[in-house]
């Protein structure tokens, strides 16, 4: 599987030279600093999509082999509400998310477990995801349109 991350061109020559890192501050991505004390840690925001983020650079991710989660921040602005071990939606449950829970809340568990159906469908929903480990730079090119 293929993702992309947006960055500067100053922040792309390390990245290229030493890998993304996990823990690192996010100058793209603003909103979620409260997931990283439900993740543990912050993550790598990686996109679906070239283009989703902006920035001056874009660079695909090579992710075989490198487990992935739920992109929380993202799921709040796609109207997901964080419970205490949950999400929930309040007005709609967005299409993927339907018949997968019985009470409506989809657990936080879940959705940080690399492999869950859950993960996939947050993906479905956000088209963004998580990396919770430190990515190599032999997995990491500059994106070629």
């Amino acid at each position: 599987m293929i993702a992309y991350h947006a960055t500067s061109h100053a922040a792309a020559e390390r990245i290229l030279d030493n890998g993304l890192r996990v823990g690192q501050p996010n100058n793209l991505t603003m909103g979620g600093v409260w997931a990283d004390e439900i993740y543990g840690i912050r993550p790598i925001y990686l996109s679906m999509q070239p283009g989703y983020y902006s920035g001056d650079i874009i660079l695909e991710i090579d992710l075989s082999r490198i487990d992935y989660v739920a992109d929380l921040p993202s799921l709040v602005d796609a109207g997901a509400i964080v419970a205490e071990s949950g999400i929930y939606w309040e007005d709609h449950t967005p299409r993927p998310f339907i018949g997968l829970s019985d009470n409506g809340e989809f657990y936080l568990d879940d959705l940080l477990d690399p492999g869950n159906v859950m993960v996939d469908t947050a993906i479905l929903v956000t088209d963004t995801l998580a990396v919770l480990e430190d990515i190599p730079p032999n997995r990491i090119t500059i994106y070629e349109p």
